[in-house]
C-alpha cells in the first residue's frame, strides 16, 4: 500500500524538467551571521560569557525525544532539524553541541537537572522557568487512535472522550486554552505508556503534536488523524542553567534579526530529510539502488511537458522557464528524493510529439497522459 501510494505520487508530480536542470529562485535578500558577536545587540557581558565557555572546551548534549525533528537514519546517524540546529549553533558559536535522542520522561528529568544542556522540544510560554527563545517550530496538534476504532469527531458526539497527553509537551495545556471541549486529561510519561493505555482502551485518543508522528509509526494496531478545531504547539530553544542563558539570549536576538529566515530553511531541509528517509525505508533492494543511482546528477531522468497546459505545466516566455503545478510538484520531489529531472522536448513541440517521445522511450514520464483500458 505505502509503495503505491509513492509510485502514485512519483506518477502524477513527475512532468518535468529534462535535459537541463530547473531552476529555483529566492524571493528574499540573504542576510546571514557567522559569527556571534556580529549579531545586531549582542552585549560586550554576552561574548565575554560565551567565550568562558569556549575556553572550557565544552561540549553541550541537545536533547530530544525520537521524532520528526530528531530521527536515527538506518546508518545509525541521527538527522532532521534538531541535528541541522546543532550544526548551526556549533559554528555559530565555535562550540560542540551534539544532539541526543532520549525518551519524554528522561528527557524533562534531565532537562531540569541540567544533565542536558539545550533541548529544542519544550513548550514556549511565559512564566516558565527555564531560558527560552521565542518558538522556533510551529507544529499541528494530531490524535492517535486505535485503528479500528472510529474517528475521533465520530466518538466526541457520544461522550466525554478520556485523552492520554505525555507530560512536558505542553499539548494539554494548548488543547484546554483553545479548544473549549469538555474531557478527562490522563497524564503519562513516555509514548510507550501512553500506547499500552490506548490499546488497553484506558484511554480513547492520545494527543500530540505532530512531530511525534514518526515516533509512532512503529506501533502495529493505531493510526493518526487531525485534531479538531486546529491547535498548534509552540516550542523553543531552552535550557535550564543560569551559565547557558548567554546563549539563548543571543540566539533569541538572531531571530530578532533579519536573518531569522535561517530557522525556516532548518526546519524544511530537516522535513526533506525525514520524509528521504522515510520513502528510503519504504524501497526494497533494487529501488533502493534505482535511487542511490539517479542521486548523481549526471543520470538525468528525462520528461516530457507539455508548453500551453496552464496551469498544470506551461512555459513563460516573459520569465524564459518552465511554471505551472508539476513543476512546484517536480521540485518538492528533487529535494526529497535529490533526483535530477530534465525536460527532453521543446517549447514549441505539441502533444503528438511528446507522445512519440514517450512511447518509444527517449523520455521516462509524461504527466499529461489520460490512463485509459487501451493504455
Amino acid at each position: 500500500m505505502k509503495r503505491c501510494l509513492l509510485i502514485s505520487v512519483l506518477l502524477i508530480t513527475a512532468i518535468i524538467t529534462g535535459c537541463t536542470a530547473m531552476d529555483t529562485h529566492t524571493a528574499f535578500v540573504d542576510v546571514d551571521y557567522t559569527d556571534f558577536r556580529d549579531i545586531p545587540g549582542v552585549t560586550a557581558e554576552e561574548i565575554e560569557a560565551i567565550e568562558y565557555l569556549n575556553g572550557n572546551n565544552s561540549t553541550f548534549i541537545f536533547g530530544m525525544p525520537e521524532g520528526a525533528a530528531c530521527f536515527m537514519r538506518e546508518s545509525g546517524n541521527l538527522d532532521g532539524y534538531s541535528v541541522l540546529i546543532c550544526n548551526w549553533l556549533s559554528d555559530l558559536f565555535d562550540l560542540r553541541f551534539t544532539p541526543q535522542v532520549f525518551e519524554w520522561d528522561e528527557l524533562v528529568e534531565a532537562v531540569n537537572s541540567r544533565d542536558i544542556s539545550f533541548t529544542g522540544a519544550f513548550p514556549f510560554y511565559q512564566g516558565s522557568e527555564l531560558f527560552s527563545t521565542e518558538p522556533i517550530e510551529e507544529r499541528t496538534i494530531i490524535a492517535v487512535v486505535r485503528e479500528d476504532g472510529p474517528p475521533l469527531s465520530e466518538m466526541i458526539k457520544l461522550r466525554p472522550l478520556v485523552y492520554g497527553f505525555i507530560d512536558g509537551t505542553g499539548v494539554e495545556r494548548a488543547i484546554a486554552y483553545l479548544t473549549g471541549q469538555t474531557y478527562t486529561a490522563v497524564n503519562l510519561p513516555a509514548y510507550e505508556n501512553a500506547y499500552d493505555n490506548l490499546m488497553s482502551r484506558e484511554i480513547d485518543a492520545i494527543i500530540v503534536d505532530s512531530d511525534a508522528k514518526a515516533a509512532f509509526s512503529k506501533y502495529d494496531g493505531i493510526r493518526t488523524e487531525p485534531f479538531s478545531p486546529a491547535v498548534y504547539n509552540m516550542v523553543s530553544l531552552a535550557t535550564a542553567d543560569p551559565a547557558l542563558s548567554p546563549i539563548i539570549s543571543v540566539v533569541q536576538k538572531y531571530l530578532d534579526s533579519d536573518a531569522a529566515y535561517k530557522f525556516a530553511d532548518m526546519q524544511a531541509k530537516g522535513w526533506e530529510n525525514y520524509l528521504n528517509n522515510e520513502l528510503y525505508l519504504m524501497l526494497d533492494d533494487a529501488e533502493r539502488a534505482y535511487m542511490q543511482l539517479h542521486q548523481n546528477p549526471a543520470a538525468v531522468i528525462p520528461i516530457a511537458l507539455v508548453y500551453d497546459n496552464y496551469p498544470n505545466s506551461f512555459y513563460n516566455e516573459q520569465a524564459n522557464e518552465w511554471q505551472g503545478i508539476s513543476v512546484d510538484i517536480i521540485n518538492e520531489i528533487t529535494s526529497i528524493t535529490g533526483f535530477t529531472f530534465g525536460i527532453a522536448n521543446s517549447k514549441s513541440d505539441d502533444w503528438a510529439k511528446l507522445l512519440d517521445m514517450l512511447e518509444n522511450g527517449s523520455v521516462a514520464l509524461s504527466g499529461e497522459l489520460i490512463r485509459t483500458p487501451e493504455r
